[in-house]
């Protein structure tokens, strides 16, 4: 760990400033719940004798987070609802990978309280399966699919023109978005047991709506709590089994 730099008003050592202040951010820096991060980037500058001349720059840049190899946790409650323009819904966006502002992947969770168009989501592919609630009809480019908390998740092109309307209002549900085509993506149902072998590197998760129950990729257990995602990469070849009341596990090739 860098040494707090010993500087006064007149003069200093840039070099130990800079070690100093990279330490301290690297310190201080987490991916919060695994979706996102920035690291300080201190740039020094040296003369041809190799001596500390100056910082030239210092500035906030956004790194693309290392794929965790461990199982990560995002609580429901923990991420604040936030309010569609129209008013009439919610979302509590879970994960979005590798950064908020630049994702090629989104988890949620949506609270829909009437009928209302869908956003338009050019160039990715919707699976969304119903948490709550007595249901809704979907829409899509005039199609109408009807969707129960028993159903499984429907695949739809986030492009089309999506319309809702709720059997009975609110209902909840989750919403994986993936970009279009990603191609093997498995999302489903767990009231039982579910079991899973990665064919190449891959996304596995596993979201817990109501009840209970494990997890376990491989050797690795890890315990079930309601509301809560749990996520990580799974190698070729690791075998997932889930086991659970009322979740939902997903498992799709990292973009």
């Amino acid at each position: 760990m860098a040494m707090r730099p010993d500087c006064d008003a007149i003069s200093c050592n840039f070099q130990d400033i800079g070690a100093f202040l990279a330490d301290e951010v690297v310190q201080s820096c987490s991916l919060n719940g695994g979706s996102d991060f920035n690291l300080l980037r201190t740039y020094l500058h040296k003369d041809t004798r190799g001596t500390s001349k100056s910082i030239t720059s210092a500035i906030l840049a956004p790194m693309v987070p290392t794929a965790p190899m461990n199982w990560q946790t995002v609580g429901l409650r923990d991420i604040p609802a936030t309010p569609w323009k129209n008013g009439v819904g919610s979302t509590h966006e879970l994960l979005r990978w590798p950064s908020p502002s630049r994702w090629t992947w989104r988890m949620s969770v949506a609270e829909i309280g009437s009928a209302q168009a869908f956003s338009e989501f050019k160039g990715l592919d919707r699976r969304l399966a119903v948490l709550h609630g007595e249901g809704l009809v979907l829409t899509i480019d005039g199609q109408e699919h009807a969707l129960t908390a028993t159903d499984a998740p429907l695949l739809f092109d986030g492009g089309a023109d999506i319309r809702c309307r709720v059997c009975e209002s609110p209902i909840q549900v989750f919403n994986l978005m993936l970009p279009r085509g990603l191609a093997p993506v498995e999302m489903a149902r767990v009231a039982g047991q579910a079991k899973f072998k990665a064919a190449q590197t891959c996304v596995v998760a596993v979201y817990t709506h109501g009840g209970g129950g494990v997890t376990q990729l491989d050797h690795d257990r890890e315990p079930l709590l309601p509301f809560r995602l749990l996520w990580r990469i799974a190698e070729a070849g690791s075998e997932l089994l889930v086991t659970a009341d009322n979740a939902l596990w997903m498992a799709f090739p990292t973009p």
